[in-house]
């Protein structure tokens, strides 16, 4: 029996053993995979490999026969980047592009404690890419304060330079500014006399506005951010049934008037089932909008194609309420609709361009489905 428990004692100290062994094996594994990764990063990111980068720069750009010379990027996140905003201004720079304006609507790029980072960002990107031939490369921040960082040397060079950017940090309340600045201007010459008031035309007030502003127009436009998926086709099909007998998370839709009637057709039917004829009403919805009911989990959409029941309606009108629905579709996230052969009952279009309204209208379209019912 002792013998037993000296074995069993003997195996669970063994167990334990190799227990410890694999957890320091694996502990050293990590570690490894880590540094070997930290290494790879260090690699590629290397002084030697940027200045590569920005050799490779120069030589395309000799192949070039056109670049454009003020280049616009919208911000597209919600969190700034810095390091790839510094690499998208660098870049700029050693491409030969002498303006760049970056556009932020929410406003960060131009905080104080954000410009400061952006500036020792672009300087650090600046030392990756050319080493000690940074200070040939100018970084200029446009109409900032006169101070050592922000006066447009920001690279600390006041020698001669061998490219200029200048940079221009904007939101959305530097338009209206530069609008008023510019209309301001042309007014004074005006009175002067040195200006005509019918000579005031929409080109002439942009060209103001850019000469004002020291900048040429942009003639290429980035967006910087998320990349939106492309819309397609809703599968659009045509049954033979009773509209009411589709699924009830399915929306519908259907056209009346803006007296809201509903006293023939299908629309009396729509006004049996789903009532509330006082709650459309109160929406005062006019031709070419839609008014809306929401029924359980589905929308009813009531498209306004003409004002009184006894008129006829324009393929234009059922289009533009057609655009109104789609809006709200896409705004609710609805993602199957049904609806009968809209307009071509006791209204009289005819069918075959009302489709070709229907794919055009929601050739684009967030739904999946679309289907026309008929008897």
């Amino acid at each position: 029996m002792g013998r037993i428990l000296d074995r069993l004692g003997f195996y669970k100290f063994l167990s334990f053993l190799l227990l410890f062994l694999l957890r320091q094996w694996y502990r050293l594994y990590v570690r490894c995979i880590v540094l070997w990764r930290t290494a790879s990063v260090r690699l590629l990111c290397s002084p030697g490999l940027r200045k590569q980068h920005a050799e490779t720069i120069f030589v395309l750009r000799k192949k070039l026969k056109r670049f454009p010379q003020h280049i616009g990027v919208v911000l597209a996140e919600n969190k700034l980047f810095l390091s790839e905003l510094a690499n998208l201004v660098v870049w700029s720079l050693l491409s030969g592009v002498p303006y760049l304006s970056i556009y932020d609507p929410k406003g960060m790029v131009k905080q104080g404690e954000v410009i400061e980072k952006l500036q020792e960002q672009v300087i650090s990107t600046q030392h990756e890419y050319l080493g000690r031939d940074y200070q040939l490369y100018k970084v200029v921040f446009h109409e900032e304060k006169d101070t050592p960082k922000r006066n447009g040397l920001l690279n600390g060079h006041t020698g001669s330079s061998k490219e200029t950017l200048y940079l221009r940090l904007l939101d959305n309340g530097d338009s209206r500014g530069d609008i008023i600045n510019t209309a301001r201007h042309l007014c004074s010459q005006v009175k002067e006399g040195k200006l005509d008031v019918s000579g005031i035309t929409v080109d002439e007030f942009g060209q103001h506005l850019s000469s004002s502003l020291g900048f040429p127009e942009v003639d290429l436009v980035l967006k910087f951010g998320i990349r939106e998926e492309k819309k397609e086709m809703p599968d659009i099909q045509e049954v033979k049934g009773d509209l009411f007998s589709c699924p009830e998370s399915t929306s519908l839709a259907h056209c009346i008037s803006a007296d809201i009637r509903m006293g023939k057709g299908i629309a009396a039917i729509f006004k049996k089932k789903f009532a509330g004829v006082s709650e459309l009403q109160t929406q005062k919805k006019s031709v070419g909008e839609v008014a809306i009911l929401k029924r359980g989990d589905r929308h009813v959409y009531y498209l306004i194609t003409k004002a009184k029941y006894f008129e006829k309606p324009t393929y234009a009108a059922v289009e533009k309420s057609l655009n109104a629905m789609k809006k709200h579709c896409e705004e609710h996230g609805v993602k199957a609709l049904a609806m009968p052969r809209i307009g071509c009952g006791l209204d009289g279009l005819e069918w075959k361009q009302m489709n070709e309204i229907i794919e055009k209208v929601f050739q684009d379209s967030s739904l999946d489905v679309i289907t026309i019912y008929t008897l």
